[in-house]
């Protein structure tokens, strides 16, 4: 595992990107921070195309391998997310809970608990995506909570 966490500092994005991507299918909880921090790093936004991968951000390869990874911490970082400074982050991270539900049934009850929380946030836009999560996940999904 250790050396895939080192690469997510190599100096080229492809080899970043490649690392966070078997990081992600070890599915080891001692890569999480490492994903998490390469998640936030400003030089792992930018797309790269080299014909050897198709075109995406190591940002977004390594919210792909956190995933993959799936565990509760797992869903307790993207529920953190709900909070962070950045919009963008706040909203994704709704569909990242919801994409974490179905992959991973076993957490959907906490899931559920975490939106449910989302609809009294006092923006209008948090509260809007968390109930379309909710419905996806009790409706779409066809599971009942209370």
């Amino acid at each position: 595992i250790q050396p895939f966490i080192e690469a997510l500092n190599d100096p080229d994005a492809h080899i970043r990107a490649r690392a966070a991507e078997i990081l992600g299918k070890l599915r080891s909880e001692a890569a999480i921070d490492a994903l998490v921090a390469a998640m936030f790093d400003d030089k792992n936004r930018y797309k790269f195309d080299r014909g050897l991968f198709f075109q995406k951000n190591v940002q977004d390869v390594a919210v792909e391998a956190l995933l993959d990874i799936g565990t509760k911490t797992v869903a307790r970082v993207f529920a953190d997310l709900l909070n962070h400074e950045e919009r963008a982050w706040r909203t994704r991270a709704v569909g990242l809970l919801r994409q974490l539900s179905m992959r991973q049934p076993e957490l959907r009850s906490e899931i559920v608990h975490i939106l449910q929380l989302q609809l009294q946030n006092p923006e209008l836009e948090m509260r809007t995506l968390a109930i379309e999560a909710l419905r996806a996940i009790i409706i779409e999904d066809g599971i009942s909570e209370n």
